[in-house]
């Protein structure tokens, strides 16, 4: 039988109430709200639309930042890259060779049985060449010319890094809020926003990769060079 409670609501006395909620154990956040807890202390905001140029100068400057580090670390693998590629640094050539030949020397002395199987069998040992790889090739540079031949053109691989962080991180976010505003007047949600990223970030990467050539040009040109020389002679030649 239904029964009207003290506020007003008709309840079944035999059947056991339901809360309508509960409160965390946490005292914490049960200070703060005592239903959501501290998220309930947050006000629903909506994405800002508009682009501030202190807020573009953050991004661009982190972008730039990440960037380079990024860029910087990976230049001794880019060099050793493009100078196998390109084999004309006969200089560090040779001197892996030799270095790899020693080091072949030593193991077959320990390893007598083998080598006349190893040398039947591998083309390149009938002809006293041997296959370097990039780690023997990076650790030949280092004894050659020392630890700093290994960020050979870092100074250009800077300043392309400049220019890609910061138009891409910076172009990236002020597209897509520019695309918001445009196509969508309340902002994107759901699949529109994921559109939008990915057209902004092609504008932005078209748009970065145009500025940025010139620089990266310069840079392989740099790296392709048998003896290091500053970004500004490698312009000039």
């Amino acid at each position: 039988r239904l029964e009207r409670n003290s506020i007003g609501k008709y309840i079944i006395p035999s059947i056991a109430a339901v809360p309508t909620y509960s409160t965390s154990p946490n005292p914490r956040y049960r200070a703060v709200d005592p239903l959501f807890g501290s998220i309930g202390s947050v006000p629903v905001t909506k994405s800002a639309l508009e682009l501030k140029p202190s807020e573009y100068g953050r991004l661009a400057l982190s972008g730039a930042v990440c960037t380079v580090l990024v860029r910087t670390a990976l230049n001794p693998l880019e060099l050793i890259k493009t100078k196998q590629q390109l084999k004309n640094d006969k200089e560090l050539l040779d001197f892996a060779q030799k270095r790899a030949k020693k080091a072949k020397k030593t193991m077959d002395e320990a390893q007598q049985n083998n080598t006349r199987t190893d040398d039947a069998t591998n083309p390149q040992a009938e002809r006293g060449e041997l296959k370097i790889g990039s780690v023997d090739l990076i650790l030949s540079l280092v004894e050659l010319r020392g630890p700093l031949a290994l960020f050979q053109s870092a100074d250009i691989t800077f300043l392309a890094s400049l220019m890609f962080g910061s138009f891409g991180f910076g172009a990236t976010e002020l597209f897509r809020r520019s695309f918001t505003i445009v196509f969508f007047n309340e902002g994107g949600t759901g699949t529109n926003s994921e559109v939008i990223l990915l057209l902004a970030a092609t504008v932005a990467t078209i748009i970065t990769s145009f500025f940025a050539s010139p620089f990266e040009l310069l840079r392989v040109r740099s790296m392709g060079l048998v003896d290091a020389k500053k970004w500004t002679e490698v312009l000039r030649e």
